[in-house]
């Protein structure tokens, strides 16, 4: 892989742009993983039980037929865009499907 295409000479080494769980109760760990108090399982379980609801009503399988697809994010044609965006370190306004329309 030529080092204009190779990750490491782009992306910079910084933690990711997340919440930290430093100073919460952990209730269960091991050598890999941990599991934190906060949120608890019962409200990720609800959480995540409204997502999937609300995308087999109006996104999926059983959605109505004379709705169209909901678009779930940019649509990334570059790489370099695709990794710097995900990891939270885009400089620029990402490069999408949109812009590259645009330019047509």
């Amino acid at each position: 892989m030529p080092e204009t295409e190779n990750p490491r000479s782009y992306v910079r080494v910084v933690a990711l742009p997340i919440p930290t769980h430093k100073g919460l109760k952990i209730t269960a760990r091991n050598a890999t993983l941990y599991t934190c108090e906060f949120p608890t399982r019962r409200e990720v379980a609800k959480e995540n039980y409204e997502r999937r609801k609300f995308q087999m009503t109006h996104c999926g399988y059983r959605s109505f037929n004379y709705k169209p697809y909901q678009s779930l994010g940019e649509v990334y044609l570059d790489e370099r865009s695709l990794i710097l965006d995900a990891l939270g370190q885009s400089q620029r306004g990402s490069v999408g499907l949109r812009d590259l329309t645009n330019q047509v």
